[in-house]
């Protein structure tokens, strides 16, 4: 029966994903900014149903939802930081189950390091860029990316293989995804950029949120 459960769910994100990626390609706007919140808060709502004891996965996944939702304004950089806040919080999060994972204590040189790493990446860009706030941002935002990756190489090698393995992936589309949002949004305007931002985007939370949503599946897979 929960077997049957996550099927259901997974068709139904799969369906609406689908969709959302055929209005990005035909360059519907409308329906494609109604439809891309409802991907990741179909997850949400999925995770708070069936998953409540990961409280950390389905706030990750809304606030996925809510970063959606202010991408859809990037052009408006009031609302692409705050796009930015929120993913990085998710990331936290993710990092956060991660660790919850591991079968070793991790140790507080380690939460140093993870405070640390990403204040010296913001303020390397920040002065690197002669003190351009934007790029405190982003490079503060990409080393999250890096860390997590880091993250999913302890999972594997606390021999949670496939758990490590796909977030390992996911964090490896995220970064991509992320790359062409920086690239369509101050370098080049492409033709179809918002269908291959989404395609990246939607397989990097796939790969990385389904894992840690479902972890009773798969430490039993």
């Amino acid at each position: 029966m929960k077997f049957a459960l996550y099927v259901t769910f997974l068709s139904l994100y799969s369906l609406i994903s689908v969709i959302h990626l055929f209005f990005c390609y035909r360059k519907m706007d409308l329906a494609r900014r109604i439809t891309k919140p409802l991907i990741f808060i179909s997850l949400f709502l999925a995770t708070l149903f069936f998953a409540p004891q990961f409280p950390l996965i389905y706030v990750a996944c809304l606030l996925s939802a809510i970063g959606d939702i202010l991408m859809i304004y990037r052009d408006n950089m009031i609302f692409f930081v705050l796009a930015g806040l929120s993913f990085i919080a998710e990331h936290i999060l993710n990092m956060v189950s991660m660790i919850n994972l591991l079968s070793f204590p991790f140790p507080w040189w380690g939460y140093l390091i993870v405070m640390i790493f990403p204040l010296i990446c913001a303020l390397a860009g920040y002065f690197i860029s002669k003190k351009n706030p934007l790029f405190f941002l982003t490079t503060g935002f990409f080393s999250f990316h890096f860390i997590n990756i880091v993250f999913a190489f302890m999972l594997i090698y606390a021999h949670l293989f496939l758990y490590g393995t796909l977030i390992y992936a996911g964090y490896l589309f995220y970064i991509l995804s992320d790359y062409l949002i920086y690239h369509y949004t101050f370098i080049k305007k492409e033709k179809n950029e918002h269908f291959f931002v989404m395609l990246t985007y939607i397989i990097a939370q796939t790969l990385i949120l389904i894992p840690l949503m479902f972890a009773d599946f798969f430490v039993l897979a």
